[in-house]
């Protein structure tokens, strides 16, 4: 499964990315992802109507593909279905850990 994630915005305005190729992360890794993408039902909810992105807030773009399948989605922070948030987390999480590296 190849993820692209990009958070743009907030009060700084900065731009964090990170690009995974699971293939490339621990097998236990590799299931989280896996298991978080597939409890998202990422491929399947229909999001809402998009909204003016408002002061300090951040917006996102998630791309996944996995297999025959390939998603993009161009959000703000206020649009994120409940189902996503612990997958949005969990990319905020990659984020940091490789601007630490």
């Amino acid at each position: 499964m190849i993820i692209s994630f990009e958070r743009s915005g907030g009060f700084a305005g900065m731009i964090q990315r990170v690009d995974v190729d699971t293939d490339d992360l621990d097998a236990s890794v590799q299931q989280e992802l896996a298991d978080l993408v597939a409890a998202a039902d990422f491929f399947e909810i229909p999001l809402a109507q998009a909204s003016p992105a408002g002061a300090d807030r951040f917006n996102y773009v998630l791309t996944i593909e996995s297999g025959d399948l390939s998603r993009t989605v161009t959000m703000s922070e206020a649009e994120i279905p409940d189902a996503w948030q612990p997958l949005i987390q969990r990319l905020n999480l990659l984020v940091r850990e490789q601007r630490g590296r």
